[in-house]
C-alpha cells in the first residue's frame, strides 16, 4: 500500500537524523547563533533544557551532582557546557545550587531567588517544574515572535524561486 511504500521511504531518512541528530544540532547551532534574535532563543534553549534536567531529576530523587553530570552529557554547545561543569565544580565545593548559579550569572535573579527559597523550604523539584513551565511559556512567546518575522522572507523567497520557475 502507499502508507507502507511512504514508511519505507522515510524510515533511512529518519533513522539518519535519529543518528546523527547531535551532529545537526550542532551545525544548525553554528549557523544561527551569531544573529541576535537566534542568540537570545538558544539562550533560552538551554536554560530550559538545563532546569527541566534539574526538575526531573530532582523529582526522581537523583542526588544533584549526577544530575549535572547528566545535562553536561546532553549538552551540545561548548559554552553552555562550560557554565555546567562550573556549576558542578561549585557543588562538589558545597556550595548550593543558588549560589553556584549566582557565581555564573547563567539565569537572572529572579529563578535564582526562587531556587534559593525552595533549596530553603525543600519544595526544589516543584518550584523547577514551575520555572520550567515558565520558561516553556516564554520560549513559545519568542517562537511566535520569530515565525512572524520569518514568514514574510519566506514568502518572498518562495515568490522568486515559483517567478523564476513561471518564466
Amino acid at each position: 500500500s502507499l502508507y507502507s511504500a511512504c514508511k519505507l521511504i522515510a524510515l533511512p531518512f529518519v533513522s539518519i537524523i535519529l543518528a546523527f541528530r547531535k551532529q545537526l544540532y550542532a551545525c544548525l547551532l553554528k549557523t544561527t547563533k551569531p544573529y541576535p534574535p537566534f542568540n537570545s532563543l538558544w539562550k533560552q534553549c538551554y536554560q530550559l533544557h538545563f532546569i527541566r534536567i534539574l526538575a526531573y531529576c530532582q523529582r526522581a530523587g537523583i542526588d544533584l551532582h549526577t544530575t549535572l553530570t547528566l545535562a553536561i552529557e546532553s549538552s551540545v554547545d561548548s559554552y553552555f557546557l562550560k557554565y555546567i561543569t562550573d556549576i558542578r565544580n561549585e557543588i562538589t565545593l558545597g556550595y548550593s545550587l543558588s549560589d553556584a548559579l549566582t557565581q555564573q550569572q547563567l539565569f537572572s535573579q529572579k529563578i535564582i531567588e526562587l531556587i534559593k527559597i525552595a533549596e530553603a523550604s525543600g519544595e526544589l523539584d516543584t518550584t523547577l517544574i514551575n520555572i520550567t513551565t515558565e520558561l516553556e511559556e516564554k520560549q513559545s512567546d519568542l517562537f511566535s515572535h520569530l515565525s512572524k518575522l520569518v514568514e514574510p522572507v519566506i514568502m518572498i523567497i518562495l515568490g522568486v524561486f515559483m517567478g523564476g520557475m513561471v518564466i
